[in-house]
């Protein structure tokens, strides 16, 4: 009785929404509809464009504004930096032994993220490809457009990792014992921040590939998800990962050479065994960005799934 009770009450619910919806389109389209005023509601409010600048600008704006305005992404950074908050304070009362543990612990979330992070960061052309119609109506060629949609997520996974670095930043200004370490230690916190960027670009650019190529096993927008969709994501992130494994191989060769050969820098090699892994990556990721802005040029409308594209 008290489920044919709810089930009723959730019909009469759907009944009243349903009317409701279809009294507001029809005020919207006579015109008679008012729209609540600013300060009534909370916004979130990014930086307005300049009238003059590169397309690709606003394109990866766009999707950054995307991200920031749907929550998931600030909410993401509020959830790390609570955790490495309490996590500092409850290690710090075991005493200075347990500086190692946290630095561990913020070495693994960091490369937790750097992998989980582009599949659930899909403002891109994941997000875009359900208005396949609209991008190849604006006057900009491919490449340019899948560079601008990898830009915005790169930014953001960037900001998302490197905010962990106040964590050996702080550790660095507060423990002696740390503090003697420096020259050592910073060398690597630097090698970090030059392979960030990179490496996050490659990651979407190989998920945003799945994508153009293989439009019917990615999900699209924000559709609902289910045991189909559960599975093909599954595949498409095992295929990926053995095309990560194989991308990093020629940038890894060109760190270690990197690192064997330039003994007189002293501690400064990792950073510049860095910077020979973010210039092959570079390299890399320039043709392949062609190749899929090529793919995005020949795509059409009707190759993309209409479940996805609705």
């Amino acid at each position: 009785a008290w489920i044919l009770r709810l089930d009723s009450r959730f019909e009469e619910a759907a009944i009243e929404a349903s009317q409701h919806r279809a009294a507001v389109l029809q005020q919207l389209r006579a015109g008679q509809l008012r729209l609540p005023r600013s300060g009534s509601r909370k916004v979130s409010r990014m930086p307005a464009l300049g009238l003059r600048g590169l397309p690709e600008v606003a394109i990866a704006w766009k999707n950054v504004a995307a991200a920031v305005r749907a929550g998931a992404w600030k909410a993401q950074l509020l959830i790390q930096v609570v955790l490495l908050g309490v996590l500092t304070v409850a290690l710090r009362l075991e005493g200075g032994r347990a500086d190692g543990a946290l630095m561990g612990v913020t070495a693994g979330v960091g490369a937790m993220l750097l992998f989980t992070g582009p599949l659930g960061t899909r403002f891109d052309l994941r997000q875009d490809l359900q208005r396949l119609a609209i991008l190849k109506a604006w006057p900009l060629p491919g490449w340019r457009i899948v560079a601008a949609e990898i830009a915005g997520v790169t930014l953001l996974q960037t900001v998302a990792i490197g905010t962990l670095l106040v964590v050996p930043v702080v550790q660095l200004l507060t423990t002696p014992q740390l503090a003697e370490r420096a020259p050592q230690i910073v060398p690597w916190l630097v090698a970090v921040l030059l392979l960030l960027p990179p490496v996050n670009a490659l990651l979407f650019t190989i998920q945003n590939g799945v994508a153009l190529y293989f439009p019917a096993w990615v999900r699209l927008g924000t559709g609902e998800r289910g045991f189909e969709a559960m599975g093909q994501g599954i595949l498409t992130a095992g295929a990926s990962l053995l095309v990560v494994l194989v991308a990093f191989v020629f940038p890894g060769a060109a760190a270690l050479i990197t690192y064997l050969l330039t003994g007189g820098l002293g501690a400064w090699r990792p950073a510049a065994a860095a910077v020979a892994a973010a210039l092959v990556l570079l390299l890399q990721l320039a043709p392949a960005i062609a190749a899929l802005g090529t793919r995005l040029e020949a795509t059409e409308v009707t190759e993309v799934p209409e479940s996805s594209s609705s």
